[in-house]
């Protein structure tokens, strides 16, 4: 009798143990572990590259190479920042600020850069942490998704970059495309923060 009973023990803490084990495996798939990425198209690369040599020529005379995130990002200024609503308020027309929605969107995969960018100096693409240079321009470059007006006539674009406690900055930048290629036309007021 009670080598009956310690069997049916044994069999019910078994079958306890494979329900929960097959409940954590099954919770486990699904919920994504790492968020879903999609690749840059040359149309953004092309706008990408128009917004650096224009802007950030700079950046790329050093004899260092420019970091340059591996992953778009969401445009911010931190936590607690109002700096979506500045866009917003800052932007000249309804279609501009639907495009700065757009970005400011978390529901959308983010893109992952590859060295296809062509601008007047070395950069690398970062996957992960870089090293940076505390105080030295440009530190670290992230880049959000480019987001395209219905037309693909105008496209706007956050950049930001960090070099430490006090060095970075941020801005929303709106571009044309003309006969020559793409062309900055202006970032947008209230839009962006210099550290």
């Amino acid at each position: 009798m009670s080598d009956l009973s310690t069997r049916s023990r044994w069999a019910r803490r078994v079958v306890t143990s494979l329900l929960m084990v097959s409940t954590s495996f099954a919770q486990k798939d699904t919920k994504p572990t790492v968020p879903a990425t999609t690749a840059v198209t040359t149309d953004s690369y092309r706008v990408y590259s128009a917004l650096l040599v224009q802007q950030y020529r700079a950046w790329f005379r050093k004899n260092l190479p420019v970091k340059i995130s591996a992953y778009t990002t969401v445009p911010s200024h931190g936590p607690g920042g109002s700096l979506i609503a500045g866009c917003t308020s800052g932007a000249e027309n309804d279609a501009d600020r639907d495009l700065i929605k757009e970005l400011s969107s978390d529901n959308v995969p983010r893109e992952k850069l590859e060295a296809k960018l062509v601008v007047p100096g070395s950069y690398l693409i970062v996957n992960g942490r870089a090293d940076i240079r505390e105080g030295i321009e440009p530190g670290i470059v992230w880049l959000s998704r480019v987001a395209f007006s219905k037309d693909r006539k105008h496209a706007m674009v956050w950049l930001r970059n960090f070099c430490g406690s006090l060095c970075g900055s941020g801005m929303m930048w709106k571009l044309e495309l003309t006969t020559q290629g793409w062309r900055v036309i202006k970032n947008i007021p209230n839009c962006g923060f210099i550290s």
